[in-house]
């Protein structure tokens, strides 16, 4: 066998290999020739010789399958073979086709909790996960950890079963499952600073960044932000920049908008375009979520008119990127109706909303509390625009959804209270304003956090009533 497969030298060895083993028509020697140019493939892989590898594999397999049983474990693994270059040079669709083949034969020969039917399922979340199905990518990961739990754990695979758990993690976070993210975070990273003694300082410091992230969806926000400055320390010390850090940067920034701390969410966000900028990258979903964040910035600090300018942008980028029915679009969708609200554009308010209700309704569970803000914005958008009916059908399940995820004592809550004593009011329900108008002012009387200014409006409310 030739030492060095250079790209002069490796073809016509390679297709004389192959032709030979074509010529075959059966007997003792079929398999073990088989055998010799699935090994010859794999040492084209592991040269770089990736298309050559493909026609190896290609030719093998279908040889193997005039001649032998369709499930045949040699035909598993060239099918494996050829998901896992099909994935390596990006043809993820194909790769996904042909490791569903692999997974099926080794299930149906081997144990349900063999190493090798692992490693398809294994390859085959990979492949799901590029091709942007994270539900499917997280169904099988799942099914991986299941395995492993089934068999136990060693010390020999605890790294690995790190690695899985952050990319587990991950595609939790991708279906809005933050609860199970931080839960396969934190494994991660125990199982991470206990298997080795060397540790992988990128790996911890993605592991961390993920769990801030989790952590920020979940509101937690002082959790949130240690996590991410634990983060951003361990990856300064390793490198100067890179994409982590830019994206720890834009986290922390997003962490300082919840908390209202806008100068500090700038220079955050600022810097995470700065580091997107020097490492020369034409990442234009970064750009368009950083466009978004600070349009925010400015919408927090009542800047309506800069606000919309730059969330405007960023609904443009994302649309390019992402299209009308993806669940970021859908965010700045209805983050720009609320821009709009303020500006009194309530018509135009209102199809944003519509918008974005749409596009979430297919993405979350029924009571999601995103769902509950969404039917809050365009019930109070129908009570602008005196369509009072409909603005108490919205209204009236945000309220239910609300009550089922803050509790009734929630200023979300005491917010769609407010709203729907209104829309009562407006339909000569006089009896349900003053009750939710009531509920309102116990409920803002009783939050210390509460301005004096929105209990007195309350009051104003009420006296409508009478």
């Amino acid at each position: 066998m030739p030492e060095n497969l250079t790209q002069e030298t490796q073809q016509p060895w390679m297709m004389e290999t192959v032709d030979a083993f074509l010529e075959l028509e059966g007997g003792k020697h079929l398999i073990e020739e088989a055998e010799n140019v699935v090994a010859l493939a794999s040492l084209l892989d592991q040269t770089g010789n990736l298309e050559e590898s493909l026609v190896c594999n290609d030719s093998v397999v279908q040889f193997l399958e005039s001649k032998l049983n369709g499930d045949h474990l040699l035909i598993a693994e060239v099918k494996h073979n050829l998901g896992t270059i099909y994935f390596k040079i990006g043809r993820y669709e194909e790769a996904v086709g042909k490791l569903r083949e692999a997974l099926h034969i080794r299930r149906t020969k081997l144990n349900g909790s063999h190493i090798l039917t692992e490693e398809s399922l294994k390859t085959l979340a990979r492949a799901y996960a590029a091709t942007g199905d994270s539900e499917m990518a997280l169904f099988y990961f799942k099914e991986v950890m299941s395995i492993r739990k089934d068999r136990g754990t060693t010390k020999m695979d605890s790294e690995s079963e790190a690695d899985l758990l952050l990319r587990l993690g991950k595609l939790h976070l991708e279906q809005h499952e933050f609860s199970d993210a931080l839960a396969c975070f934190k494994d991660s990273l125990r199982l991470q600073r206990q298997a080795v003694a060397v540790r992988d300082e990128q790996k911890l410091g993605e592991t961390l960044q993920s769990m801030g992230s989790a952590l920020l969806e979940i509101k937690q926000f002082q959790e949130s932000r240690l996590t991410l400055l634990s983060a951003l320390k361990i990856l300064e010390r390793i490198r100067e920049e890179g994409p982590e850090l830019m994206k720890t940067a834009f986290l922390l920034g997003r962490v300082n908008e919840s908390e209202m701390t806008y100068d500090k969410a700038l220079a955050w966000f600022d810097r995470a375009f700065a580091i997107m900028e020097r490492l020369g990258l034409d990442d234009k979903k970064m750009k368009a979520r950083i466009t978004f964040r600070v349009g925010m910035v400015k919408f927090g600090l009542k800047s309506f008119d800069e606000a919309l300018t730059l969330v405007t942008e960023a609904q443009d980028l994302l649309m390019l990127e992402f299209g009308p029915n993806h669940f970021e679009y859908a965010t700045c969708v209805h983050s720009r109706g609320k821009i709009q609200y303020e500006l009194k554009d309530y018509s135009t308010a209102k199809d944003c909303f519509e918008t974005a209700l749409q596009v979430r309704q297919s993405y979350l569970k029924p009571n999601d509390p995103e769902l509950g803000e969404s039917l809050h914005c365009l019930g109070s958008c129908f009570a602008k625009l005196e369509n009072s009916q409909e603005g108490d059908s919205c209204l009236n399940e945000a309220l239910r959804v609300r009550m089922l995820n803050f509790g009734e004592n929630s200023m979300e809550v005491g917010e769609t209270q407010r709203m729907l004593g209104q829309v009562e009011l407006d339909l000569g329900k006089v009896g349900a304003a003053i009750e939710h108008f009531q509920e309102a002012i116990r409920i803002g009387t009783a939050a210390a956090r509460v301005k004096q200014s929105i209990a007195e409006e309350d009051y104003e409310n009420l006296i409508q009533c009478f």
